[in-house]
């Protein structure tokens, strides 16, 4: 088994802590992980990538190879074009429907998401990066106790209030498909 992820939005949604948060997942599912990320202008709200891969066998690149993703996650709906050539007929796309009109010239936003939907992307209204993870959890072959326990374990020093919004956030996502 393998499941290559292609994790992509702008600098400050989150994008880097998702794939950390489903690479321990993985790892604590006992699969095997690589990841990879690029964030050069992220402060400025640039582009930023990760790829991240999970196998049940030794992977040996971190890298995924164009048309092979099992999965994109578009944290901005605008971005996700960028890495569609990871994309093939198979592929789950899981992506937020709400832009960052971070450029002056941002496409209207139906011309934006009209082919994403013909592409049969899943879209989430207003989603956080924890609410894409639960919708992702639904495909990723991890099994469901796994992703509770690691929720559990990257927000319980920030507070009760804080994890309980991510559950309810990552119930949502999950619930949303």
């Amino acid at each position: 088994m393998k499941y290559d992820i292609v994790l992509c939005g702008v600098g400050g949604q989150g994008i880097l802590s998702l794939s950390a948060f489903l690479a321990k997942c993985a790892h604590s599912a006992g699969l095997q992980v690589k990841q990879s990320e690029i964030h050069g202008m992220a402060q400025r709200g640039g582009a930023v990538v990760a790829h991240l891969r999970l196998a049940d066998k030794e992977i040996y690149s971190p890298l995924i190879s164009e048309h092979s993703a099992d999965m994109i996650i578009g944290m901005e709906p605008l971005e996700i074009y960028r890495y569609l050539n990871y994309a093939n007929k198979a592929t789950k796309l899981i992506v937020s429907a709400e832009p960052v009109l971070n450029i002056p010239n941002y496409p209207p936003l139906e011309t934006v998401l009209e082919p994403l939907k013909k592409a049969r992307a899943f879209l989430l209204d207003k989603a956080s990066n924890i609410t894409l993870a639960g919708a992702a959890s639904r495909f990723i072959p991890i099994e469901a106790k796994v992703f509770a326990e690691v929720l559990a374990e990257f927000f319980a020093r920030k507070g009760q209030k804080v994890l309980d919004k991510n559950l309810q956030d990552f119930a949502e996502g999950k619930n949303k498909l």
